[in-house]
């Protein structure tokens, strides 16, 4: 037999290729046994030798009064939940319950209800549970009952404010308010992923992905003033249980900043507990609301006609209780329909609240200068306040008004407008003309402090020259000194201030419904320099007839709070040097006052 080479190299690449398909088939077994026999124990053992980052989900930053009182913050809460599966009899779930139920804090029915529901494997017992409450399910250590935590929100003030503030949802996502509007900043990052996932997202061996490092949210700096806020609550309750209106909202504006130092809403809701709050509850109507604002808009529009040149101070205008103003009869409001106010100058209309005078103010002016004035009051647009669910206002365009629109126009009707709008206006007409937007978030910080953003003051422009603007001054302080907001008369502070009373107007019907009243006053003070605008409005009160008898006591009360709460910061910030001397040594403030005994007594050379 002779020797053939080439039938050996074949020989031998055989058993090459025999060789390497069975290495390969070994392989893939191993791999495949790895995946799938071997699965549960291997990523065990990998979470023992590489265990996953701790603290992925940062939660949001916290919402902050301007004094940095936190009025939301983010805690630790927990999920417990039970496992219908791991119970196999009516006895066993019977006996689970009874045990589950008062320690969760929950209704019997709801847990035996949830843990009997046949083929599923998961169920709620409570959700966002605090630690008391996780400890005591914890230390039954039943069976099919698991605990998971994870970020929630809490709102240590409750109720204040919390139209303002909004709420979050049950996976702590914002629902409304600051919390809804603000989450693009107030919400955090998780950081980190698992990248050991294949194709179709099963869990695979492999390390953590630490790139992208969780990041807490920024810190929601307010405007509110906490300690003014609980005053202008108080009130508020006081005003919802006398009055019992449909709804009601009070508002502190600083004119000079455009800063809202306080807000409230009724009725309102407690954000801890979403379960009694009906979404009516939630709004904040002082952004939310568009309403006809009735006899407060005569300032306003006053100080218009004013500005334009079209009246002077000395001006005069007949009320005879009735008229006709486009083919229909226009009278004036309450008793002097009957009686008439007489001849007034534009400081009586302000002070009596003439309604025919001023719709005679408004036709003056003319529909050219008056959408002119409209277009720079900024009312078809949002006044960019920060707060959530803002509306802007509505007129007619000018092209469809008629005569009789421009004088109901002139006491406040055919005109809507919001609380915004309204205290963005007096504010100019109390800062020597100059209008800001009214703003409710002061800064945003991260959680290492580092300042993100800070709104400075924004000025929307000069609403009015400021001679207008110190002349409709007074005319609001004439209508508190003899008018129809006497009853916001203080001792030694000049204030004014201005009512209102509105019908209101039924769209369906198409006409003012009669017995039916938005009712407010809207207050400025000090004069001299003013520093506070406070806007109360009472829509349909039970028991009010006026603007004069459901708000100017509110808004008299929560003025004297800010009047006061301000002097006592200012007295506190004032800085003072030591002054030598023997028993009368103390500190002399800037005005060369001697305060005795706050500072110790410095001793004699």
């Amino acid at each position: 037999m002779t020797y053939d080479p080439g039938l050996s190299f074949r020989r031998r690449v055989v058993f090459g290729r025999v060789l390497a398909s069975l290495f390969c088939a070994a392989i893939l077994l191993k791999l495949g046994l790895e995946q799938t026999y071997f699965r549960k124990s291997r990523l065990e053992l990998a979470a023992k030798i590489v265990p996953p980052p701790a603290g992925l989900d940062p939660g949001p930053g916290p919402i902050c009064a301007f004094g940095g009182e936190h009025l939301a913050d983010s805690v630790v809460r927990y999920t417990i939940w039970a496992d219908p599966a791991a119970y196999h009899s009516a006895d066993e779930r019977e006996s689970i319950t009874e045990l589950l139920a008062p320690a969760a804090g929950v209704r019997y029915q709801d847990v035996l209800v949830g843990i009997s529901r046949p083929g599923r494997r998961f169920c709620y017992i409570t959700r966002r549970a605090d630690r008391d409450t996780m400890t005591r399910v914890a230390s039954l250590d039943l069976p099919g009952v698991h605990i998971l935590p994870e970020i929630g929100r809490v709102y240590p003030f409750g109720k204040l404010a919390a139209n303002a503030i909004g709420c979050r949802g049950a996976d702590n996502q914002g629902l409304e308010g600051i919390e809804g509007l603000w989450k693009f900043v107030l919400d955090g990052h998780t950081g980190g992923s698992r990248v050991n996932q294949d194709y179709s997202g099963r869990t695979i061996l492999g390390p953590w992905d630490e790139s992208a490092p969780a990041e807490p949210g920024c810190r929601v700096i307010l405007t509110v003033r906490l300690p003014l806020q609980k005053v202008v609550e108080a009130a508020m309750d006081d005003l919802w249980a006398k009055h019992q209106p449909e709804c009601a909202t009070c508002t502190v504006l600083d004119p000079r900043t455009g800063d809202i130092l306080a807000l409230s809403v009724r009725p309102n809701f407690d954000p801890n507990d979403l379960k009694q709050a009906m979404p009516e509850m939630r709004k904040c109507r002082q952004a939310f609301d568009v309403y006809s604002p009735g006899s407060t808009l005569k300032t306003v529009i006053v100080a218009a006609a004013l500005d334009y040149g079209v009246i002077d101070q000395t001006s005069r205008f007949y009320c005879g209780g009735t008229t006709v103003v486009g083919n229909r009869p226009l009278g004036c409001w309450g008793e002097w329909r009957a009686r008439g106010h007489g001849s007034l100058t534009p400081a009586e209309v302000i002070a009596k609240s003439c309604n025919l005078c001023a719709a005679q103010i408004a036709m003056r002016l003319g529909a050219d200068r008056l959408y002119e004035f409209i277009n720079r009051m900024q009312l078809r647009e949002t006044m960019d306040s920060g707060l959530d669910g803002e509306r802007p206002g509505v007129v007619l365009p000018k092209k469809e008004q008629r005569i009789r629109g421009i004088a109901n126009i002139g006491f406040g009707q055919g005109i809507d407008v919001t609380d915004l709008h309204l205290l963005a206006w007096y504010g100019a007409i109390a800062n020597g003309g100059r209008m800001y937007y009214p703003n409710i978030v002061r800064e945003v910080r991260a959680a290492d402090g580092r300042l993100i953003r800070r709104r400075e003051p924004l000025l929307a422009g000069q609403l009015y020259k400021p001679e207008t603007a110190r002349t409709a001054l007074s005319f609001l302080e004439g209508a508190v000194e003899h008018g129809t907001g006497v009853g916001a008369k203080m001792q030694g502070v000049r204030v004014g201030g201005k009512t209102g009373t509105a019908q209101i107007y039924d769209i369906v019907q198409q006409k003012h419904l009669e017995d039916q009243y938005i009712m407010s006053f809207i207050a400025v003070a000090p004069i001299e320099a003013p520093r506070f605008v406070v806007l109360v409005r009472v829509t349909r009160p039970t028991f009010g007839e006026h603007g004069s008898d459901t708000s100017v006591p509110t808004a008299k009360r929560v003025l004297e709070a800010a009047l006061r709460l301000s002097e006592a910061q200012a007295e506190a910030e004032r800085p003072t040097v030591q002054v030598r001397g023997g028993r009368n040594s103390g500190t002399r403030s800037q005005f060369g006052r001697t305060e005795l005994g706050s500072c110790p007594r410095i001793p004699q050379e």
